[in-house]
């Protein structure tokens, strides 16, 4: 049917949907902000190392006394020991936060001192004898007693020890 002369019509504005031209730019922004964050909190938290101090010290022996040939310092980084010969001999243990020495009592003609892994402990050799020492104090222990003169040793935290004669032979 033809429209009626009643109807008008009236202009309805609707808005029309416009598609960016750049609809990459904001994950764009989002993705580079995350970035910079990430690279701000690596920096924070990945400071390069400082690097390491040398710690140099000179020690005096005590008075009269000949040094020989071993020093050891304890894994604790805490004592230092020394072995002498002569009319003093024996081992000679220092705590380093202090200026005197002691020397281990039952310890004369000993050689080749190493530590426990707990630093309370000295093994060494005295002739064939493979021994023991409380650096606190006490008497030596002997623990063993091979065919040829005694070498240095290793003591694992396990509290196994190994030692080796001096020159030749075995383990």
């Amino acid at each position: 049917p033809p429209p009626s002369a009643t109807s008008t019509s009236i202009p309805i504005s609707a808005p029309i949907p416009v598609q960016s031209r750049k609809p990459w730019l904001w994950p764009a922004i989002a993705a580079a902000v995350v970035v910079i964050a990430g690279a701000a909190a690596g920096m924070m938290y990945l400071k390069p190392a400082a690097p390491q101090r040398a710690t140099r010290f000179e020690v005096t022996l005590p008075e009269g006394v000949t040094f020989s040939q071993y020093v050891s310092l304890s894994p604790d980084g805490h004592k230092l020991v020394f072995n002498a010969t002569g009319e003093q001999s024996g081992l000679w243990v220092r705590d380093l936060d202090t200026l005197q020495w002691r020397h281990l009592a039952g310890t004369e003609n000993s050689t080749s001192p190493f530590w426990s892994p707990d630093s309370r402990f000295l093994g060494f050799s005295v002739g064939t004898e493979l021994k023991k020492i409380e650096v606190a104090g006490g008497p030596p222990q002997t623990l063993a007693t091979i065919p040829n003169a005694a070498g240095t040793g290793a003591w694992s935290p396990d509290g196994v020890i190994i030692f080796g004669g001096k020159g030749s032979g075995p383990i």
